[in-house]
C-alpha cells in the first residue's frame, strides 16, 4: 500500500531524529534522508522547507550537484531569483558538460533570469547553449520569449518560425 504524503514526511523526520542517536543532524548518515525529504516538500510545495533540507546536502556533500539545483529550486520558488541564480551556478560548475543534466541546470536558470526580467542574459545565454546543443528546443522558446518581452516582434516573429519549421 501507499503511504500519504504526510505519513512519509514523519517517517523521514524520525528517520533524522533518531538517526544513530546522533545530535549532529548533518552527520553524512543522514544524506538519503535530507534527499527524500527534500523531493517529498518539493513534491508538496514546501520549499522554505525544501531549501533547508537542500543547503544540508550541500554541507554533506559539497562536490554533488544535486543538493545545489533543489536549493535553487526552492529558491527560485520562494521568488529569492538571485540566490537561485548563485545555486544554479554551483550545481552547474559541478556537472560535466557532457552529462544530459548539465543543459537542464542551464535551461532551468534561462527560466529564472526570465522571472528576473533579464532577457539579453537569457539571449546570449540561450544562444551560447543551442551552440552545443542544436536540438534542444527549449533555449529557441526561451529567445522567443526573451525577444517579445523586449519588444523586438520581428525577430521574435523568425524565432517563432524557425520554431514551427521544425516541428512540422
Amino acid at each position: 500500500f501507499a503511504i500519504t504524503i504526510k505519513e512519509q514526511l514523519a517517517a523521514l523526520d524520525k528517520a533524522l531524529q533518531l538517526a544513530p542517536l546522533n545530535t549532529d543532524l548533518l552527520d553524512p548518515v543522514n544524506y538519503e534522508s535530507r534527499r527524500l525529504r527534500a523531493f517529498t516538500y518539493y513534491a508538496s510545495r514546501k520549499y522554505e522547507k525544501m531549501e533547508y533540507d537542500a543547503f544540508a546536502m550541500t554541507i554533506l556533500r559539497p562536490g554533488d550537484p544535486l543538493g545545489y539545483s533543489l536549493r535553487a529550486i526552492a529558491l527560485r520558488e520562494l521568488g529569492k531569483y538571485v540566490e537561485a541564480i548563485a545555486e544554479y551556478d554551483n550545481a552547474i560548475a559541478l556537472t560535466l558538460n557532457d552529462n544530459a543534466q548539465y543543459m537542464d541546470l542551464r535551461a532551468q536558470r534561462n527560466e529564472v533570469f526570465l522571472r528576473m526580467g533579464d532577457y539579453e542574459q537569457v539571449i546570449a545565454d540561450a544562444r551560447e547553449c543551442l551552440k552545443l546543443l542544436p536540438d534542444k528546443p527549449v533555449f529557441q522558446y526561451h529567445i522567443f520569449c526573451a525577444l517579445t518581452a523586449l519588444g523586438d516582434y520581428d525577430k521574435a516573429d523568425a524565432v517563432f518560425r524557425e520554431i514551427v519549421g521544425r516541428t512540422t
